[in-house]
């Protein structure tokens, strides 16, 4: 992906168990250097954990990560890791974007 040739690690982070998110993404051609999804120990979005958990596992600070989701969830996880987060898909952020493909000028922007 453009992402990936920037140097920029990517996560996918979905409250949707492990087994299904897997079976889901897989036949979309949708691959992240991290999945987290619904597991114990770890409560679902809106709380903060995934995200934070992703954070850790892609070594980037919080503060210098951004997070593109489509729901309210996402937004509230987002504001409660400190993630810069971007709504999608109808969904207010800061900015928001139409394309998934919009990412690639703000990542250019940093």
């Amino acid at each position: 992906s453009g992402l990936r040739e920037r140097g920029v690690g990517t996560a996918i982070i979905t409250n949707t168990p492990t087994p299904m998110a897997e079976a889901t993404l897989e036949p979309a051609g949708l691959r992240a250097d991290v999945l987290v999804a619904a597991r114990e120990g770890l409560p679902p979005k809106p709380a903060p954990n995934m995200l934070l958990h992703a954070c850790e596992c892609l070594v980037v600070e919080p503060a210098k990560a951004v997070m593109v989701g489509d729901s309210r969830f996402d937004a509230g996880a987002a504001q409660a890791a400190g993630v810069r987060f971007v709504g999608y898909d109808g969904i207010e952020g800061d900015p928001a974007i139409e394309r998934l493909s919009d990412v690639l000028a703000l990542v250019d922007e940093r």
